[in-house]
């Protein structure tokens, strides 16, 4: 196998379940771009951690920049109207089975905290930030316990999202026949509709530009049906046990410092700054089998956050300004190859910090008994930090080789003990906000193409997470020899 057929693997290995659009951004998009309609399995799992923010505060305090070209002026003027407003008490009900129903609600009082919760009946959840403290679970699942993330900054970073999104949108039109009293507040009625005529929405808003109702509305018959609303209420009082959390007897705690303490940088055996991202490693094991086992991450540098702000997977979902893929430190010496076929086979997506667990396949001639890793990494900028190299006409990715010559302990660790901990480490991140990903081994569609997926940690139990791990080894195994085969009787390498 060459350096081309390698990439050609990596290539192929990196197809996993892409990373969406933020959670906030899916959300928010619907209030004028998308119509009813259901959504997938696993876009509900990843939602559900942001939907109660989402859909109740962001929509109260930022719906109606609809109502102009979202501009600097507009949102500064949003949040002026939240730091106007002493408490803030939003409703989300759905239609269901012809009755509309209650399904989440969010609350927020200035300089003491935030409390959402989503009333699903399959994915019950809450998030309550008292200013001290974060604390959220979902449905049974662990109670985890974080830093508080600024209340009211959650807010006005929803709606900064939500003037990106809507600027270059056509106004809403006006409708004074909907005009009405809400609260004893004299509201106006603006009307948004979708070009295709199957979705609209109803916004009324305030004499302080304050959004009052919004109901989602599709056609029925000759008329329009409302399937979803929203409304908000201002400067009343909120029972304070809404900001305080209730532990259940039979909860576990997780407390996501401790989780993350392995990724800190303070304790990482390499790191280096590249382009506008800090490169680390975290663990390096030599595996019983010949593997070596290795985690990396990648995470904005402090100048990065300075300029473009701090990510949070709560309204980011998945979002990154970086991340890399590890080469295959491919050499020749003395007239022989030798090469690393890395294998990822767990990922983390957290507060813009993205980390990789890694098995890299020693090949061709290496020096025995192998003393260091070669490491060899491609860096890719994403998002705004891409766009600043692009508009500036750099490359936004970059490879980096050699980048480090790491010393291997001198003991091996047993391989089923790293594929055990690999899938621990996943399963403790799992619950909190970002996305945690282990690896399903390759299979084979009815087109012949190969497809590598990963699932959440907790729906691979870990003897099943070991048999995938081998199948995948397997799989690349017979890739391989079949490439070798190909090479032998003069023939092109193929996928």
């Amino acid at each position: 196998m060459n350096q081309e057929d390698l990439q050609e693997q990596l290539d192929r290995l990196g197809r996993a379940v892409a990373p969406g659009p933020s959670v906030a951004q899916n959300v928010l998009r619907r209030i004028g771009q998308l119509g009813p309609g259901r959504v997938g399995r696993t876009r509900r799992i990843l939602m559900k951690a942001t939907i109660g923010v989402a859909a109740c505060i962001a929509i109260a305090l930022g719906a109606w920049v609809v109502l102009g070209t979202a501009t600097p002026s507009l949102y500064a003027q949003a949040v002026k109207a939240i730091e106007q407003a002493r408490t803030v008490h939003a409703v989300g009900k759905r239609l269901q089975d012809g009755k509309m129903v209650k399904m989440m609600e969010a609350f927020y009082e200035r300089g003491v905290g935030m409390a959402e919760y989503d009333y699903s009946e399959k994915h019950p959840f809450f998030r309550i930030d008292d200013g001290k403290y974060c604390w959220r679970r979902s449905g049974n699942g662990p109670l985890v316990q974080s830093k508080s993330e600024d209340p009211a900054g959650i807010v006005k970073k929803v709606v900064r999202a939500t003037t990106r999104l809507l600027e270059g949108e056509e106004n809403a039109r006006r409708e004074p026949a909907g005009d009405r009293a809400i609260d004893g507040a004299v509201c106006k009625q603006y009307v948004v509709l979708r070009s295709d005529g199957r979705f609209r929405a109803l916004i009324w808003i305030d004499q302080k530009d304050r959004l009052r109702r919004f109901e989602k509305q599709q056609p029925k018959a000759d008329d329009w049906e409302t399937y979803q609303t929203v409304t908000v209420e201002y400067d009343v009082r909120i029972d304070r046990s809404r900001f305080q959390v209730k532990i259940p007897p039979a909860a576990t705690v997780v407390n996501a410092e401790q989780v993350l303490a392995g990724f800190a940088l303070e304790k990482a055996i390499f790191k280096k700054e590249l382009m506008g991202l800090i490169f680390a490693v975290h663990d390096l094991q030599r595996c019983d089998n010949g593997m070596i086992f290795i985690v990396c991450s990648t995470r904005p540098c402090p100048a990065v956050i300075r300029e473009f702000g701090p990510i949070r997977s709560h309204t980011d979902g998945s979002a990154v300004y970086g991340d890399f893929q590890l080469d295959g430190s491919w050499k020749r010496v003395d007239g022989k190859e030798r090469y690393y076929q890395p294998i990822r086979l767990a990922n983390l997506y957290h507060d813009g910090m993205y980390v990789q667990w890694e098995l890299l396949h020693p090949l061709g001639a290496w020096p025995q008994p192998m003393e260091t890793c070669e490491l060899s990494a491609y860096v890719y900028a994403r998002g705004k930090l891409q766009e600043k190299y692009t508009q500036a006409g750099q490359n936004w990715y970059k490879r980096f080789g050699p980048l480090a010559e790491l010393p291997l302990p001198g003991q091996a660790v047993p391989f089923g003990e790293v594929v055990g901990k690999i899938h621990a480490d996943a399963l403790a991140l799992e619950p909190l906000d970002g996305q945690a990903w282990v690896i399903e081994a390759s299979r084979q569609g009815p087109d012949g193409q190969w497809t590598t997926r990963y699932r959440r940690p907790s729906e691979l139990p870990p003897h099943q997470f070991a048999e995938e791990v081998q199948g995948e080894l397997e799989h690349l195994e017979q890739f391989r020899q079949q490439q070798a085969q190909r090479r032998a009787a003069g023939g092109k390498p193929g996928g």
